[in-house]
């Protein structure tokens, strides 16, 4: 029954992916697939926030990012912007 602004954390790796899987397509469809949930679920209803790797610089997330990942998280969030429009 709620009728605020939706916030939601969404995309990212699990602790048995990588990011520059990611930065190569390999969750596109599941990212689309979520983000199509979303849209279908919230869209219509209240302003929705999408908040891709949330907090990705924490160190402490499974989907951190390092100094070696920094170019494929970059390709990665790229990816996930053009889905999402």
């Amino acid at each position: 029954n709620w009728t605020g602004d939706m916030e939601i954390a969404l995309g990212g790796v699990y602790s048995n992916e990588t990011w520059a899987q990611a930065a190569a397509g390999a969750f596109d469809e599941r990212w689309q697939s979520a983000l199509r949930a979303v849209y279908n679920k919230w869209y219509s209803k209240r302003t929705v926030y999408l908040r891709f790797a949330y907090q990705f610089n924490a160190g402490w997330t499974v989907w951190s990012i390092n100094s070696s990942s920094v170019a494929a998280f970059k390709t990665a969030w790229s990816r996930f912007y053009y889905l999402v429009q």
